[in-house]
């Protein structure tokens, strides 16, 4: 299982430019929250993520990936609303 510190830091890495927090639960679910950079506004976030089975980079991409969907259709939503940072 990677760490917590490994967990951090690789998503904040995989989400460059927009600042990523991740903070973890008592029982190590994980929060992940992404904002912009200057505005410190949320753009995204995703709770109750289980770390458990994040065992290698390869699991960890494939998370990334299925939150970078989950944030696209976030954004996809938000568009029909008004403006969407980060465009």
């Amino acid at each position: 299982m990677l760490s917590h510190q490994d967990l951090q830091h690789l998503m904040e890495r995989e989400f460059l430019p927009l600042r990523c927090q991740t903070t973890f639960d008592t029982e190590g679910a994980m929060t992940v929250r992404v904002t912009h950079p200057k505005t410190d506004e949320v753009v995204f976030v995703s709770s109750a993520i289980a770390t458990q089975t994040l065992i290698s980079s390869r699991d960890l991409l494939k998370l990334v990936g299925e939150l970078r969907q989950s944030f696209a259709a976030a954004r996809q939503g938000k568009a029909a609303n008004g403006p969407v940072l980060g465009r």
